[in-house]
């Protein structure tokens, strides 16, 4: 597991720890992890559509994996697809109505 999939593994696990009795904060803290999974994850899939280094991918914590990997580091893309998804439901979980069972069923 590379460090950015750990990273927006914890941000998930936060925004589930976070108490519903104070609907304003959920509110807030469920966008900003919410968001905060968004922008990383749009950053690596950034990176594999462009094939370039935005310089996310931390390679000197996987240096000790001698593999012949191109990119070390580097989260899937389908890891990443899961993470952004995973972002948007946390960020309008929290704003659909009654109506919206189908993004609560989502989360």
């Amino acid at each position: 597991m590379v460090f950015n999939t750990a990273l927006c593994f914890v941000l998930a696990g936060g925004a589930l720890l976070a108490p519903f009795s104070e609907a304003d904060w959920y509110r807030r803290v469920t966008a900003v992890i919410g968001g905060a999974l968004v922008f990383v994850a749009a950053l690596v899939l950034a990176e594999h559509v462009l094939q370039k280094d935005l310089g996310i991918d931390w390679p000197s914590l996987h240096a000790w994996l001698h593999d012949s990997n191109a990119t070390p580091g580097r989260m899937s893309v389908g890891t990443a697809s899961g993470f952004l998804m995973s972002g948007a439901v946390l960020i309008l979980a929290t704003r659909v109505g009654r109506r919206g069972w189908a993004l609560r069923c989502a989360c």
